[in-house]
């Protein structure tokens, strides 16, 4: 190839990708601040061992499969808290409820973009197992260059994601087809 060719192919890579990024913080910024998403699922596990599983952060982060450490800080009130290290922040959790085996809720920090959010598990006994009803509420809150990205993200699907991947670490054979999204 001519070496004018190169350099025209590099500048239009370059202009689009800078396209691309204008349109996403564009729209990501036009974006609501809070999303949520929210769903169930019929599990063969009791009641008090689904509990057991969603209230082991220690096993199984919150965060997502990207946890380098967990760390236990002391309880609030007698709530659990803790702290979910990644490589570029670090995530507090603070219980908020805590009503074994029927209901928890749990909000997460970020120390590094301002965001937070809100897991609910509301579990129902339903039969031999159990009744999974999860929301996530997550709001990203102006403040950094990544909030129009993250809030794009979340819109995507990002929400969901995050789900998915939680409860496929978290419960034995679980399958994420079995969701039922409200």
């Amino acid at each position: 190839m001519p070496p004018n060719l190169w350099f025209r192919l590099l500048v239009g890579f370059v202009a689009l990708s800078a396209v691309t990024l204008g349109a996403m913080y564009v729209i990501g910024g036009r974006l609501p601040e809070t999303q949520s998403a929210s769903a169930t699922v019929s599990l063969d596990l009791t009641p008090e061992e689904t509990f057991g599983r969603l209230a082991d952060f220690e096993r199984y982060p919150r965060s997502s499969l990207s946890v380098l450490a967990v760390e236990r800080d002391d309880d609030v009130n007698g709530l659990p808290e803790w702290r979910e290290h990644m490589s570029q922040s670090t995530i507090t959790w603070r219980t908020l409820v805590w009503d074994p085996p029927h209901r928890m809720v749990q909000r997460g920090v970020d120390s590094v973009v301002p965001q937070s959010t809100l897991w609910t598990f509301e579990l129902t006994p339903e039969g031999d197992g159990t009744r999974l009803d999860v929301t996530i509420e997550t709001t990203v809150s102006a403040g950094t260059w990544h909030v129009p990205i993250f809030r794009l993200l979340l819109k995507l699907g990002g929400t969901r994601v995050a789900l998915e991947g939680y409860l496929v670490n978290t419960l034995p054979d679980f399958d994420a087809d079995a969701l039922h999204w409200h």
